[in-house]
């Protein structure tokens, strides 16, 4: 039952993923539908790596390091944005002052 929660949970992200990333981070529709395929290269990955670190240690290394690497990879990930939304903003905030050298003589 809980493979089945998880797995309609999946489905669901999934199927909005393609609409996020076109509405919310501005991505092109054709860009944007290619997410779904790097999640499921991802997963494919994923489960050959897995295999191999299960085969050759215990099963407690494999749910460790892949929940520390996720935890950096969502740290990292995270702090990337708020320095591209900063510079953004500093970005934008330069363009909209204006700089008046001459003095008005009036």
């Amino acid at each position: 039952m809980s493979l089945g929660i998880r797995s309609r949970g999946i489905w669901i992200v999934l199927s909005f993923l393609p609409l996020y990333a076109t509405d919310y981070i501005c991505l092109k529709p054709e860009i944007s539908a290619w997410i779904i395929s790097a999640y499921f290269i991802g997963v494919l990955l994923g489960a050959l790596i897995s295999t191999k670190i299960t085969d050759k240690n215990q099963p407690l290394v494999l749910i460790l390091s892949s929940t520390i690497l996720t935890a950096l990879l969502l740290l990292a990930i995270t702090f990337i944005f708020l320095a591209l939304h900063f510079l953004e903003n500093k970005h934008d905030e330069a363009y909209k002052t204006e700089l008046n050298f001459v003095p008005d003589r009036g």
